[in-house]
């Protein structure tokens, strides 16, 4: 995406792009066609065995022994060691942290989003520009579209949940095409199926979390959005999450046996950086809608 496309309420559009030249652009990709790009160079790996549909239900930190289901079954295994990568509700994290004088807070914002399609024109051709990233700030709610590779578009609407103009009052036909009428005029003729797209897709809920520790000992340690889900509204979420995954290899490797001197050396180096993405976050919450 070379730039962002500011959608005005009279209809026009301003173009900003994010670089100075043609090669300073952002990249949009599907996130299950990343699962499906990550798990197939995961299964190539000689010494990795994948297992689906696995819950865990118990981690024994004592015995070193984590509980996981499977079709209704305990199955119980004992690790070396443990990441706990299963986000933002993690209970790998609730299972670590069970004794310890842990730390965790949890916000919800008082916004929650849907996601409808924008889908292609005729031939595959995309009805907006397919190279940016396309906003429709109203202050009281926000439009922000991705591009896809088939020329159709994400659309992802931010509305409070609650009061007028909310998720709450906006369930019957008459009320999604008011709500849209009144602050996202230019988008009703793209969106002939807008509807039935709306009363089929779910509302979502936003979450940031912060926790502490990290880590137990030289057994368990978190990344991602188990140890720090943050809003999307700075696109840099899953970033994060490969950053962590790079910070704990490099402590890994620069603390030889020491496992539990790698899971502290890599929990002080990460946490102020995911503290001020929080923070930049929410900032950009406003910016997107505002400014």
């Amino acid at each position: 995406m070379r730039g962002r496309v500011i959608h005005a309420m009279d209809g026009g559009t301003r173009f900003q792009p994010y670089g100075k030249n043609g090669g300073e652009v952002l990249y949009s990709i599907d996130r299950s066609e990343l699962i499906r790009l990550l798990l197939d160079r995961a299964d190539r790996q000689p010494h990795v065995r994948l297992h689906f549909e696995h819950r865990l239900v118990r981690a024994d930190k004592d015995l070193r022994e984590l509980d996981p289901e499977h079709a209704g079954e305990r199955i119980r295994v004992r690790p070396d060691w443990v990441v706990g990568a299963d986000g933002a509700f993690s209970r790998a994290r609730q299972e670590m942290q069970r004794g310890m004088r842990a730390d965790y807070r949890q916000e919800y914002l008082e916004w929650g989003y849907k996601e409808l399609t924008l889908e292609a024109g005729p031939g595959g051709q995309s009805r907006i520009d397919l190279t940016a990233l396309h906003v429709w700030p109203r202050a009281h709610c926000l439009f922000v579209s991705h591009p896809n590779r088939d020329g159709s578009h994400t659309l992802t609407l931010f509305l409070p949940h609650e009061g007028p103009d909310s998720f709450e009052t906006t369930r019957t036909p008459d009320e999604i095409r008011a709500l849209f009428e009144k602050y996202f005029p230019d988008l009703m003729p793209m969106l002939p199926s807008l509807v039935d797209q709306w009363v089929t897709r779910p509302t979502g809920s936003l979450i940031t979390t912060r926790t502490a520790p990290w880590r137990y000992e030289d057994w368990m340690v978190l990344v991602g959005d188990a140890c720090h889900a943050v809003y999307p509204f700075y696109g840099q979420g899953m970033n994060s999450a490969f950053e962590d995954c790079s910070a704990l290899i490099r402590a890994l490797e620069t603390s030889g046996s020491d496992r539990a001197a790698a899971f502290a050396s890599y929990e002080h180096g990460r946490r102020p950086h995911t503290d001020v993405l929080v923070e930049l976050s929410k900032a950009n919450f406003l910016e997107l809608k505002q400014k």
